[in-house]
């Protein structure tokens, strides 16, 4: 499997690396996406919910190591990294 280095734009510092996908494990995991959106389709608006203020919670308990990946892998300043953890915060507030 082919390994995809990711470098800070910034400083050109190796920050870290992802494997590579197939095509064919990329059409496997679009079926398994389809396939969990028909499960989501069918819970109730409350389930939904739950499921996104969860995560909403769980990027506020982690914004720290969200802002520093997205520092590290973008070269963006913190200031515009915590733009994103808001926006998405935000975004999957269910109140």
């Amino acid at each position: 499997m082919d390994e995809i280095k990711v470098r800070n734009p910034a400083t050109g510092q190796l920050a870290g690396s992802v494997n590579s996908t197939s095509s064919s494990e990329l059409a496997e995991a679009v079926a398994r996406a389809r396939q969990a959106q028909q499960k989501w389709s069918k819970l109730f608006f409350d389930e939904r919910a739950a499921i996104v203020a969860r995560f909403h919670d769980l990027v506020i308990d982690r914004s720290a190591l969200i802002l520093d990946t997205i520092q590290t892998e973008t070269g963006k300043t913190r200031r515009d990294a915590f733009a994103e953890v808001v926006s998405v915060a935000s975004a999957s507030s269910v109140n």
